[in-house]
């Protein structure tokens, strides 16, 4: 499961070829900038939305009593930690996937982590992002919100005055 965001400025056709080159260093940096940004940003609405504060569901009551018979948080998809710690900004955690592209970044989560019972990361991510017959629909990765793509706008200025200045 994994979500794309593209450059879409209108910018000159200058600045335009330079954006859409990973080849270029610095382009490459801001692209790996843009990463960062949006992780911490989704890692953000999750904290809100696991706490109840935003647009997920919340647990049925039957989750929330097995739960509290477990003596587990009644937090919203934190039962392990596993989903919250790939959205960590830091690209290498277990389960996260990132592929920079010459227009954007795919970010998204991998196989590679699994939970105890052999369920991969990324197929219950799916279930929770998509919803299913029995799991209610609550979306991790959304569009980035205005404020976030202003820090990623300002992220590729810089690179791209860079690129021009060198």
């Amino acid at each position: 499961m994994n979500i794309t965001i593209t450059v879409n400025y209108n910018f000159d056709k200058l600045y335009n070829a330079l954006s859409a080159s990973t080849q270029i260093p610095q382009i490459a940096k801001a692209y790996e900038a843009w990463a960062t940004i949006y992780r911490a940003a989704m890692q953000e609405r999750f904290v809100v939305n696991s706490r109840g504060a935003g647009s997920w569901p919340a647990l049925s009551k039957r989750t929330l009593e097995q739960r509290r018979k477990k003596g587990k948080s009644a937090a919203i998809l934190r039962d392990t930690g596993l989903l919250f710690g790939t959205l960590n900004p830091t690209f290498g955690q277990p389960g996260q996937h990132q592929q920079l592209f010459d227009n954007g970044i795919e970010i998204g989560f991998s196989d590679t982590a699994r939970y105890s019972d052999g369920s991969s990361l990324a197929d219950i991510a799916a279930k929770h992002q998509y919803g299913t017959w029995n799991i209610p629909q609550r979306t991790i990765f959304v569009q980035p919100d205005d404020k976030t793509k202003s820090i990623m706008s300002k992220v590729m200025e810089k690179a791209l005055e860079d690129v021009i200045n060198v």
